[in-house]
């Protein structure tokens, strides 16, 4: 028998094993029975109380003799390593304790007993999200939203104490009697100093599904990164939503998949953001995910999305005033015609012609005088043929536009190069605005990102995948109109997609 048996007491008698509810790779967890005495003005009375208990027990190195219940490590060669994590079990256990969330499972004792650690936690019968989903399938939008705010408040206290959960997934969050979320199994967090490294080095779990690229490798999580629990907190909603576990970190590089059906796609898109693989183009905190995810409108599609078929005209775009109230373009047949506004007196017709025409006047002589034949800039490089990189150097490009006539743009450029051209990884300042990311032979081609600094997109940006010089693939933050589309590109303009309020470039 591997786990402890019905009936054992523990630390003095004052708890005793009423059963075994689960069993992970680090430890085994029991239901049981704590005892304490309250004290009154009436005397002294014995009380009972349903708690939880954690015993360390590695599966793959432990064993426990039947008739005394102690642990055991056979393999000379695995207790060294056995012993490291059981320090480190007893460590995040004594961290646990001094935790006082009401997202984060309760920790009351810690100690040490049959040649392994224990550690009390507050009973919990609401059961797990990992059994719910079993049982009941994907949850509605809004609860599932509602358990993830709860679960990133308990990541959001712990990363404001230095330490990573690393462990996230639906089997370590638990349900109180109202419902309300509880973050279990500290069993392969770290805590990290003021510097952001870590204090241990035992390497980090695996939950196949929730667990973010970085954590397959030897050292990957070795300094506080936030974004690890970003990850697994956004693999999280995934399951929820879905009904089922999403898919392998190191799978991901296709997506994680199309928009389950009823899921409004906005909701998804925050899924996608946080799963992304790679760790820099996350949300960095939980907090930048969790503020999007309050903020987003959930059961109304058409309030945060709207559909683009492959010509590139709109579907579903309601039209809408400065107060976000729906309007229609065209009132409807059986709405009464307006009444015709009245007529502006005679005198008001000639004075409008005079203003008119002083106006046209001013506005063509200030287009005359800046008329100037502009001087031709002479097609310069500073790139010799054996540079690999350089810095601020001007280079004027040469294209054919779309009527067939030669023309040049100038930018300068700092990066990588190759024969001569920008090929590789630079940064590029144009006239209309700065471009950073991917080039081959002086054209975006790659990942990359182009904001506008001048004209009147100013501030709108470009980013995803380009290909010979145009956006293919990405997100388009369009400033005139404070909205995002996020699909397919042709020559840069949206192809099919859909729309989202306000700037989310970042969730791409």
């Amino acid at each position: 028998m591997t786990y402890l048996k019905e009936g054992t007491y523990l630390a003095d008698r004052r708890f005793r094993i009423t059963g075994k509810l689960g069993q992970g790779g680090f430890g085994i967890t029991y239901s049981g029975v704590g005892f304490a005495t309250v004290s009154g003005k009436l005397g002294s009375v014995p009380v009972e109380f349903r708690v939880a208990i954690k015993e360390f027990f590695m599966k793959q190195t432990c064993v426990r003799d039947d008739e005394t219940g102690r642990v055991s490590v056979p393999s000379t060669a695995s207790r060294e390593d056995t012993e490291r994590f059981r320090r480190k079990f007893r460590k995040e256990a004594l961290a646990l304790s001094k935790f006082d969330h009401p997202n984060i499972v309760k920790v009351s004792d810690v100690f040490d007993e049959n040649d392994t650690t224990y550690y009390v936690m507050e009973y919990l019968g609401g059961g797990s999200l990992s059994e719910r989903l079993k049982k009941e399938g994907a949850l509605p939008e809004e609860e599932a939203r509602k358990l993830i705010l709860q679960v990133g408040a308990a990541l959001q206290e712990m990363h404001r104490q230095k330490m990573c959960h690393l462990d996230v997934k639906p089997a370590n969050i638990l349900l109180d009697a109202q419902g309300t979320a509880k973050l279990i199994d500290f069993g392969i967090s770290k805590s990290y100093d003021e510097a952001g490294q870590g204090t241990s080095t035992t390497p980090a779990g695996i939950s196949a599904g929730y667990s973010p690229v970085e954590q397959y490798s030897t050292g990957g999580v070795s300094h506080f990164s936030p974004q690890s629990d970003v990850y697994s907190l956004g693999a999280t909603l995934y399951a929820l939503l879905a009904g089922q576990a999403p898919p392998e970190a190191t799978k991901l590089f296709a997506g994680i998949g199309d928009c389950p059906p009823g899921v409004t796609p906005a909701l998804w898109h925050l899924v996608r953001w946080a799963m992304n693989p790679n760790i820099a183009q996350r949300p960095q905190t939980v907090k930048a995910f969790t503020d999007r995810l309050t903020a987003l409108e959930l059961g109304h599609p058409e309030e945060n999305v709207i559909d683009v078929e492959a010509n590139g005209e709109t579907l579903q775009q309601p039209a809408r005033s400065a107060d976000n109230e729906t309007i229609n373009s065209n009132p409807p047949a059986s709405q009464p015609a307006a009444s015709p506004a009245p007529s502006s007196p005679e005198w008001l017709i000639p004075v409008s012609i005079t203003l008119i025409a002083i106006a046209c006047f001013i506005i063509a002589f200030l287009l005359l005088k800046d008329d100037k034949p502009a001087e031709e800039t002479p097609a310069t490089t500073e790139i010799k043929k054996n540079d690999n990189e350089v810095e601020g150097v001007e280079i004027t490009n040469f294209y054919t536009d779309y009527s067939g006539v030669q023309q040049h743009e100038t930018f300068v450029y700092t990066g990588t190069v190759e024969n001569g051209k920008p090929n590789g990884r630079g940064r590029g300042v144009y006239e209309t605005g700065v471009y950073w990311g991917e080039y081959k032979n002086s054209d975006f081609e790659g990942k990359g990102t182009f904001t506008k600094t001048a004209g009147d997109e100013k501030g709108s940006v470009y980013t995803g995948t380009w290909r010979g010089g145009y956006l293919a693939e990405g997100a388009y933050y369009d400033a005139t109109q404070g909205r995002t589309f996020i699909g397919t590109f042709t020559e840069s303009q949206p192809n099919q997609g859909k729309w989202y309020k306000g700037n989310v470039t970042d969730m791409y």
